[in-house]
């Protein structure tokens, strides 16, 4: 059952999806940290919220292209790195990545292949489920 909430302040309908996570760019509301939040303090966490959701997306996204294939945590750390202009060894890339992959897991959008390489999994899309974007 999808859950669906007006954000005031993008002025559009968000659908969270069964497990309650946004799979689109749409703008999101501050994180209620605590009563009135400096201006700077909901920039912040739009932001964080941004990078987030499209870094999921993308992470979605490139599981998918990779198709039977997969693509473990590693490779998309790897991937996430040259996206962003970065030694694709760097580590922080890597562990940016490798948690998205398992969101994705724990919402069913993406499964274990039972491959392994570089001692990680290989994900796959979970055939069947579809995403709005």
């Amino acid at each position: 059952m999808n859950r669906h909430h007006h954000d005031p302040l993008a002025k559009t309908s968000i659908d969270t999806g069964l497990f309650g996570f946004v799979v689109n760019r749409a703008p999101a509301p501050p994180a209620p940290v605590h009563r009135n939040p400096r201006d700077t303090e909901v920039a912040a966490a739009r932001r964080v919220k941004t990078v987030l959701t499209g870094l999921r997306l993308d992470v979605f996204n490139w599981i998918k292209e990779a198709g039977e294939h997969g693509a473990t945590g590693k490779e998309l750390g790897r991937r996430l790195a040259i996206q962003r202009g970065l030694d694709p060894e760097n580590a922080s890339a890597r562990y940016s990545a490798m948690p998205r992959a398992t969101e994705l897991a724990k919402a069913g959008l993406v499964t274990d292949s039972g491959k392994r390489r570089e001692g990680s999994i290989a994900w796959i899309s979970t055939p069947g489920k579809a995403v709005q974007l």
